[in-house]
């Protein structure tokens, strides 16, 4: 069974675009299967990169910043003009990207404030 979104766009495209799309918007030729999978493969290594790298305050803010044209997107086609091209699995997809955006600002924050505790730390030794 694939774990994730991005191994399933990846090694089986199909079955993402017929979940995610409307039936007015489904395609499965060649150029759309082989974007999804580019689609899966860079996700897949966004989230190699995520789970091994030493994720830092201006990391975690960049990244968490980041989500701001998903959410853009997820706007778009979920409430305004491109609305009707995407199921309501749209939404999974925002709820992922606030939980993205907000997680990482907020780890952002802790690690700001594990910073500033060993600023004083040093200064008062």
């Amino acid at each position: 069974m694939l774990k994730s979104t991005s191994s399933r766009c990846l090694l089986h495209p199909t079955s993402v675009i017929h979940l995610c799309l409307t039936a007015a918007y489904i395609s499965t030729d060649r150029t759309t299967l082989l974007l999804m999978r580019c689609f899966g493969a860079q996700a897949t290594t966004c989230g190699l990169l995520l789970g091994i790298a030493n994720m830092t305050r201006q990391s975690f803010t960049v990244f968490g910043l980041s989500m701001v044209p998903y959410l853009a997107f997820n706007a778009w086609f979920g409430l305004g003009h491109g609305k009707g091209v995407f199921t309501q699995w749209l939404w999974l997809d925002f709820v992922g990207n606030v939980t993205f955006g907000l997680g990482s600002l907020y780890c952002a924050r802790l690690l700001g404030q594990n910073e500033d505790e060993g600023c004083k730390t040093r200064r008062n030794e």
